[in-house]
């Protein structure tokens, strides 16, 4: 049978009735106490009514909170034309052009820029681009990019 302790940072999930994610102390059958991360859903069975029924009493620490998901994943990737289209809404493509352009620019990125269908988010031309000086993107600016880029509809 597992029991559970010390429920804290718990986020409501906006759905009827509600949900809640937390954090808990878990001991499974037999086993240690161990941090966890839960997720509990009146109606769930077992551990999970028992869980929802503790936050529903009050018998957590802290303040429930909305239930923040986090940023949407990066894509793996993204079609070459929303790449484009993104990076023109974010007014990067002329200096994109512009590196493409430029002899130093290794060959395989400017055929890759010409040439490619799609591009990986961990390609070598996607770093090459991000690293330049005359962008200098963060990671996670380009990240951005890539979840903005694969909700354009071409």
């Amino acid at each position: 049978m597992a029991e559970f302790r010390n429920i804290r940072n718990v986020q409501q999930i906006p759905e009827s009735p509600p949900a809640y994610v937390c954090e808990l102390e878990l001991r499974l059958a037999g086993a240690d106490w161990a941090p966890a991360e839960y997720c509990a859903r009146p109606g769930g069975g077992g551990i999970c009514d028992a869980v929802v029924a503790a936050i529903e009493a009050g018998n957590y620490e802290g303040e429930i909170t909305p239930w923040d998901p986090g940023p949407e994943p990066v894509p793996q990737s993204i079609s070459a034309v929303q790449f484009r289209v993104q990076a023109s809404r974010a007014g990067i493509l002329d200096q994109i052009e512009a590196i493409i352009a430029d002899p130093q620019t290794p060959d395989e990125v400017q055929v890759a820029w010409v040439h490619a269908r799609e591009f990986d988010r961990a390609s070598p031309t996607i770093e090459a681009l991000r690293q330049h000086p005359s962008i200098a993107l963060t990671a996670e600016q380009v990240d951005d990019l890539f979840r903005a880029a694969a909700a354009i509809v071409v």
